[in-house]
């Protein structure tokens, strides 16, 4: 009877400890899956974002999350032509200096950055513009793309 006592014990201690290393597996995948989600585009520096960006509900997340969706399907897109290779840099690293400051304008209180942020809010929407333009095919208008870069920039 003590015998299966201590088999059982066993049992139970190995099952509890292959569900802790289950556990740490997953979350693990959770935050690498995070890291990725924080990326405006390939390679782009993510060591100043936070990561409650990837999922959460803050401005600066939510510009961050958009700006980083209309790169993707950018890049992603079949439609867009070599030839617009150097106007999807120039948004990315318009966007990156955006984030940049959407990184720093998070620590302020709601008050002090409402007028930055609604520049963004424009600057995002201009990008967005620029983005969907080239994915339908369509050459933007180099005067689109300027005030685009200007607005990221600004």
């Amino acid at each position: 009877m003590k015998f299966l006592i201590v088999v059982l014990v066993v049992l139970v201690v190995l099952a509890a400890v292959g569900w802790l290393v289950a556990l740490a597996r997953n979350s693990r995948k959770v935050r690498s899956g995070d890291a990725a989600l924080l990326e405006l585009y390939p390679g782009h520096d993510t060591s100043g974002v936070p990561e409650s960006w990837a999922r959460g509900h803050d401005p600066e997340a939510r510009l961050h999350r958009r700006m980083r969706e209309s790169l993707a399907a950018l890049r992603g897109s079949p439609d867009v032509d070599v030839a617009y290779l150097d106007t999807r840099v120039q948004l990315e690293l318009a966007a990156g200096e955006l984030d940049r400051r959407l990184i720093a304008s998070a620590l302020l209180r709601v008050e002090q950055k409402q007028q930055f942020l609604d520049r963004a809010e424009t600057a995002v929407r201009s990008l967005e513009s620029v983005t969907s333009t080239m994915i339908a095919g369509h050459a933007p208008a180099p005067a689109e793309v300027d005030a685009a870069l200007k607005r990221l920039q600004a």
